[in-house]
């Protein structure tokens, strides 16, 4: 969360480098919204919606790097995969055992994979919206 009452520029900072250090697989970002009957809604120093939009922006971007390093870490690795659904017509979708979102293309495996689990390597870190690793089933 960014943009919580009082935040400075130099708390926002020093969260930007904290994540930089932690180097997060995948996060949730989000600018602090005002609810009606908190403690928080009083308090001083509130950050103008601007600001908090900046903030998010300049978090995500960071937050981003950080995912596709992982993910680009992921290549030529072996996991077990276990599928959830298949995306459209073109990919099975699932997830590994560290949560990483894996798709491989359904060109090679027309059946349903869903709720199977198989090993795969990981070939390409891709994007479509969110980030993902495409991979090929393997022994």
């Amino acid at each position: 969360m960014v943009g919580f009452p009082g935040e400075t520029d130099e708390d926002f900072l020093q969260s930007l480098e904290f994540v930089k250090s932690i180097g997060f697989a995948r996060t949730h970002i989000f600018p602090y919204s005002v609810r009606k009957g908190t403690t928080a809604e009083k308090m001083p120093d509130q950050i103008s919606e601007s600001v908090k939009a900046e903030r998010a922006a300049k978090m995500k971007e960071i937050c981003d790097a950080s995912e596709k390093a992982f993910l680009e870490q992921m290549v030529g690795k072996r996991v077990r995969v276990l599928f959830e659904k298949e995306n459209c017509t073109r990919f099975h979708g699932g997830y590994s055992e560290n949560y990483t979102h894996i798709k491989i293309s359904r060109k090679n495996v027309e059946k349903s994979l869903r709720r199977q689990s198989f090993y795969v390597i990981i070939k390409s870190v891709e994007q479509d919206g969110d980030l993902f690793c495409m991979g090929e089933i393997c022994d």
